[in-house]
């Protein structure tokens, strides 16, 4: 009877081995999009409905969300006890490209000028401006980002904040639209100070109109601001005469000269003085009445003075310059 009983668990077990090794499942995993993505990207994996599942993660759910590069399975057992692992599925997330924007010169420039933003090399671009080249040139203040894309597809973005610096207001004073070739010196006063002059006839701050040639000549005054380096110059234009255009019936003021002869807008006297004097300016017609009278308050040296004379009418008159009874008179033309 022992044997009997000893040969039927025999039995049993080699009946519950053989169930044992005959009961397995293959479990599937199903991704729910690509297995392959950028940073920051993720792919849910999900297998079918068992009594468990044990990921290779360590999860314990039907479905498990992937962000990092990896091999993946799952064992899972069915309401029968039959357990299995399933395939490897192999997720790839590319890093995102790291783009940086070369700078051609200085993040702050001066106004006019234009300053290059180069991106790194890659697949595509796209630059706040709207341009898809690797370069852009800016001319004005702003915050410039560009968006760049890799083989791969993945896509990161980069700033560079510009900063355009006005140009600095630049003018002189002192020199007039037209001087005789021997008036003397000018000395020409910049604004903001501290820049300098250029031009035929200058030096330092003073032009002297005997050494430039006859005709119109250009004087420059530059300045740059040494808080942000840009620059910016202010020019004016200076007509040189020789100043021989008026016929001066009686002169006693060395170097009177009036210019020019005719004249339809303005004229200008010159004369040289040997102290702070005074003189009588008057132009008078060929009745001899007076037109214009003025005043004039000379220096040590050469002196100009200039009328208006919009508001004289055609005609031949005299140009007189008196001090006490020293005169010198010309006539001139007004057309």
């Amino acid at each position: 009877m022992k044997k009997i009983i000893q040969l039927f668990i025999i039995i049993i077990l080699i009946g519950l081995s053989y169930k044992a090794s005959s009961c397995s499942i293959t479990p599937v995993i199903t991704a729910g999009g690509p297995t392959t993505f950028c940073y920051g990207g993720s792919v849910v994996l999900s297998t079918d409905v068992y009594v468990s599942w044990l990921w290779s993660t360590g999860d314990t759910t039907q479905s498990i969300t992937i962000t990092t590069s990896g091999t993946y399975t799952v064992y899972a057992t069915d309401i029968n006890g039959c357990t299995g692992t399933s395939a490897a599925t192999i997720v790839i997330v590319n890093p995102l490209p790291v783009p940086v924007i070369t700078v051609g010169g200085g993040t702050f420039f001066c106004q006019g000028d234009s300053v290059s933003l180069t991106a790194d090399t890659v697949s595509a671009y796209s630059w706040s401006t709207g341009s898809t080249s690797q370069s852009i040139w800016v001319n004005s203040t702003g915050n410039y980002s560009v968006t760049v894309t890799d083989s791969n597809g993945c896509s990161a973005s980069v700033s560079e904040i510009m900063t355009m610096d006005s140009l600095p207001v630049v003018s002189f004073t002192g020199l007039p639209d037209t001087v005789c070739d021997y008036s003397g010196d000018f000395t020409l006063t910049g604004s903001p100070a501290g820049g300098g002059f250029f031009g035929t006839g200058m030096n330092g701050n003073i032009f002297n109109p005997f050494n430039s040639p006859f005709g119109n000549n250009v004087i420059t005054y530059y300045f740059t601001d040494t808080t942000d380096g840009c620059y910016n110059t202010a020019t004016h234009t200076v007509y040189i005469s020789p100043c021989t255009g008026i016929q001066v019936i009686n002169g006693n003021a060395e170097g009177f000269n009036v210019f020019p002869n005719p004249a339809n807008d303005v004229i200008t006297i010159s004369f040289s003085s040997s102290n702070n004097e005074s003189y009588v300016l008057r132009l008078t017609d060929m009745l001899g009445r007076t037109i214009k009278e003025d005043l004039v308050k000379s220096n040590y040296g050469n002196n100009t003075y200039t009328i208006y004379l919009r508001d004289v009418a055609k005609g031949i008159y005299t140009i007189i310059l008196q001090k006490g009874d020293n005169i010198s008179e010309g006539k001139l033309i007004v057309e």
